[in-house]
């Protein structure tokens, strides 16, 4: 992804690893998986607002074999095991993967190549057209089941965009700033 398009409430709520909670009077560091959990949950609100907002644009939406053949590619290649993979049809195909690697850094790197073999985009000018699928939600585990990178995106409505999260700033796999 070359430009990400993020609304200002994920903006806010996903750069940031400090939140305080309704009554606390001091931040704290919300662990990964809550941070996790989060984005997942504002990715289905996207998915489903787009829905709403745009039924009818059309997205390739690959087979669930071709999907299953692209993983496992890329797991070969980029040495990480498929932990889940699920497909939520807000109107197409959003697949959902869970991916564990033993070495972070190296599959922060690499998760670029791996969605756009997952998750392949036409060539075009606007990074919001092209994709394969309505949305994708990539989230990478390290040995100890600890989530460090998320990558998503949602494509249908007026809102349509994507981002990505990741425990530390070393492992953000696409530029920020």
């Amino acid at each position: 992804m070359k430009r990400i398009v993020l609304r200002a409430s994920l903006l806010a709520a996903l750069t940031s690893i400090v939140a305080c909670p309704p009554g606390a009077t001091s931040a704290r560091r919300l662990p990964p998986k809550a941070q996790v959990t989060e984005i997942e949950k504002e990715w289905h609100a996207n998915l489903r607002g787009g829905v709403r907002a745009d039924p009818r644009r059309h997205f390739e939406n690959p087979s669930r074999a071709s999907l299953a053949s692209r993983l496992r590619l890329a797991a070969s290649r980029y040495h990480f095991t498929v932990v889940k993979v699920a497909i939520f049809h807000p109107r197409q195909a959003a697949p959902l993967v869970v991916i564990q690697a033993k070495d972070r850094h190296a599959l922060a790197v690499s998760v670029p190549a791996i969605h756009q073999l997952i998750d392949p985009k036409k060539r075009t000018n606007d990074d919001r057209t092209g994709w394969a699928y309505e949305g994708f939600l990539l989230e990478a585990l390290d040995r100890r089941g600890i989530p460090f990178v998320a990558v998503y995106n949602w494509w249908r409505g007026p809102h349509a965009g994507g981002g990505q999260w990741a425990v530390d700033p070393s492992l953000y796999p696409y530029p920020h700033g």
